[in-house]
């Protein structure tokens, strides 16, 4: 297997796993190091796989990961009534 590039879930699950269990579930935001990334995965291939992974996970957890986390973070105010609540 030396050499062979692995892909998906399978590649990233353990880091993902140490990163969750190190900060908990309020302190991580989903992000991409769009452009380092350019050329090894697209966005959607990257958004892919950490989707695959929360779908392991409550849908809360996904929630705060994908966008809950980031209103305390960023302090959103919401601007627009089409934009979700907390």
């Amino acid at each position: 297997m030396k050499g062979r590039l692995v892909t998906g879930l399978a590649a990233h699950k353990a880091r993902l796993d140490v990163v969750t269990g190190a900060f908990g579930e309020d302190r991580v935001i989903f992000n991409t190091n769009y452009p380092e990334s350019y050329g090894v995965r697209t966005i959607p291939q990257i958004v892919g796989i950490v989707k695959e992974y929360y779908a392991t996970k409550s849908r809360e957890a996904a929630e705060k990961a994908f966008w809950k986390n980031s209103l305390a973070f960023y302090k959103w105010i919401r601007r627009a009534p089409d934009q979700p609540s907390p």
